[in-house]
């Protein structure tokens, strides 16, 4: 099959459509000059004959006309003053002898101009204006006609006509060539722009677009697509990261449970296998727990948005905590416990509100306090532990994902490190906020604040 030809560019579009537009508009300009210019000497033509006609007239009337009209100098031009009968009493002297001008006199009195072609003097004469003045000879009604050849008019306008056939090709050209050049400077950019955008693959998402020191749209744009770019090596880079924690995080349980399945079948007596079977039981719950968190982000990820549904928050904070106090582990207190409503996703909202109350119990020593408050449009949730506290410089980092601290906080162990992230993400997907301070008695320990507005 034989491929498409490619389009042509908008630096060759750009040009042609340019020029044919004001090819039209110089075309259409130009005739339109020649129109005006010749209408104009015509004109001109018209109100010389009719002045010239009516000093005839003049004349005539008084009874100072001679045979012969005296001359004026203009050698186009030929005067007569004709009777009623037809009869030419006076003539100027370029025209001495010839019959009338027009073989029938005007059927009107009133002054008329006209164009004429055939004119009973000379030879090949070619066009005339004729200028008509009725007069009133002494032996009764006369005319008298000026015609004055359009000659000179007919070749100042061949003249303008070349002029404009040889000017209007050259400005046309001068102005394609002109616009060829700046849009090829203006397009110059942007083509930049192309073929680094063509060189960056999936392994160079550092590299950046050259960005044109003018502030105009292409300016606009080169900054824009290195925004996009910043936020898709990010992504990337976040991606990666998450593949190669989760692929790690996996391993680990993998491994143990492997390990078990090795030494009961290394040793089958009753009571090792039996122990190695609730280690693997163990290690297979760690697994699920870890791929339900994982299905999570994903789903999470993709989805668009979260329903608006009504969540009472009280609730799900009442519902948390005889859920911890069931595991029996620490002790665990409510205060300040009031109706709250917010608009929602009832089940993530109480996921989130579990990921704290299970975070604060694996590093409680003694007690896990929940609380409630209302202000400023929005509702507060603080979970209260008496552990040891979060540093201030690692205060956002154990919300990043499979982000585990060390010492007194990671006496749990058995975490994801997914938990908090998955909360914050909860709480940011329904407007709110999530953050984590020093108690406000100043004991040891850390709260956990989740801020939602109230619908």
């Amino acid at each position: 099959m034989r491929r498409p030809r490619p389009a042509p560019g908008v630096r060759v579009r750009a040009t042609m459509v340019a020029t044919v537009i004001v090819a039209v508009v110089l075309v259409a300009g130009a005739l339109a000059l020649l129109t005006l210019v010749h209408r104009s000497l015509v004109g001109s033509v018209d109100a010389a004959g009719q002045a010239r006609a009516r000093d005839v007239a003049g004349l005539a009337a008084s009874g100072r006309l001679q045979d012969s009209v005296a001359s004026t100098g203009e050698e186009s031009s030929v005067v007569q003053v004709v009777d009623a009968h037809g009869a030419v009493r006076s003539a100027s002297s370029n025209i001495s002898g010839e019959p009338p001008l027009l073989a029938r006199a005007p059927a009107g009195r009133a002054p008329t101009v006209f164009s004429a072609t055939q004119l009973p003097f000379g030879e090949n004469p070619g066009s005339f204006r004729v200028a008509v003045q009725p007069v009133a000879l002494p032996d009764g009604p006369g005319w008298v006609y000026v015609a004055t050849s359009l000659s000179q008019v007919d070749l100042a306008v061949t003249r303008l006509q070349g002029l404009l056939a040889v000017g209007v090709p050259v400005v046309l050209g001068l102005m394609a060539l002109t616009l060829w050049v700046t849009v090829g400077r203006a397009l110059a950019p942007v083509e930049r722009i192309r073929a680094q955008a063509e060189r960056i693959g999936g392994a160079d998402l550092h590299a950046r677009l050259p960005v044109p020191a003018s502030r105009d749209e292409i300016g606009r744009l080169a900054r824009t697509m290195n925004q996009m770019l910043d936020r898709l090596e990010g992504s990337a880079r976040r991606q990666q990261r998450f593949a190669g924690d989760a692929s790690h995080e996996l391993r680990s349980p993998l491994a143990a449970m492997r390990a078990q399945v090795d030494v009961a079948l290394a040793h089958p007596e009753p009571a090792a296998g039996g122990r190695s079977l609730l280690r693997v039981q163990h290690e297979a719950g760690r697994m699920s727990e870890l791929l339900d968190d994982l299905l999570f982000l994903a789903r999470s990820d993709e989805a668009p948005g979260v329903p608006a549904t009504p969540v009472d928050l009280d609730e799900v904070v009442l519902a948390e905590a005889q859920r911890l106090r069931s595991g029996g582990e620490v002790r665990v207190a409510v205060q300040g416990l009031r109706a709250a409503r917010v608009p929602g996703s009832p089940r993530d909202l109480a996921r989130a509100v579990r990921n704290l109350g299970d975070n604060a119990v694996a590093h409680a020593r003694q007690e896990v306090t929940l609380s409630m408050a209302v202000e400023d449009g929005a509702v507060l949730v603080h979970v209260t532990d008496d552990g040891p506290g979060v540093p201030a410089g690692r205060r956002e980092a154990i919300f990043d994902r499979f982000t585990r601290l060390d010492g007194a906080r990671d006496r749990g162990g058995g975490g994801t490190g997914l938990g908090l992230a998955i909360a914050r993400q909860i709480v940011e997907r329904h407007h709110g906020r999530l953050s984590v301070g020093d108690r406000a008695d100043g004991l040891p320990g850390a709260v956990f604040t989740l801020r939602l507005p109230v619908g």
